[in-house]
């Protein structure tokens, strides 16, 4: 009989667990949880801004090479340009100088021939 009643007393105050009506999973998260979303988040959002960034980059550069490729084009017209004008005034000053040297050979052979005919009226 004892023994009956000691099982009594030890069966009764067992507690019954209480939990709240929930139609969602625990919210709770522990810290290292809690510390991986949050790293995973800035991965995230820094992630995010270097890859717009280096959109903008690239939209840039192609912007600067449609800008550029007109000029490019401009500056090889106006090298081949003062090229050709170099190469024109290089033919224009070689005629001048063989004109010049032409003449003075021309005025040299015309004194040579005037002191001959005077030195020939001079001896005779």
């Amino acid at each position: 009989m004892l023994n009956a009643l000691r099982r009594t007393l030890h069966a009764a105050p067992r507690a019954v667990a209480v939990r709240s009506f929930a139609s969602s999973p625990a919210s709770r998260k522990t810290v290292t949880e809690t510390v991986k979303d949050a790293a995973s988040q800035l991965n995230r959002t820094v992630s995010d801004g270097v890859l717009k960034g280096i959109e903008t980059t690239e939209a840039a550069t192609e912007a600067i090479k449609e800008k550029a490729a007109p000029l490019a084009d401009k500056v090889k017209d106006i090298a081949g340009d003062a090229a050709t004008q170099a190469k024109q005034s290089g033919a224009d000053a070689s005629n001048v100088a063989n004109k010049a040297a032409s003449d003075v050979k021309t005025e040299a052979s015309k004194a040579g021939s005037a002191i001959k005919n005077e030195a020939d009226k001079a001896s005779r």
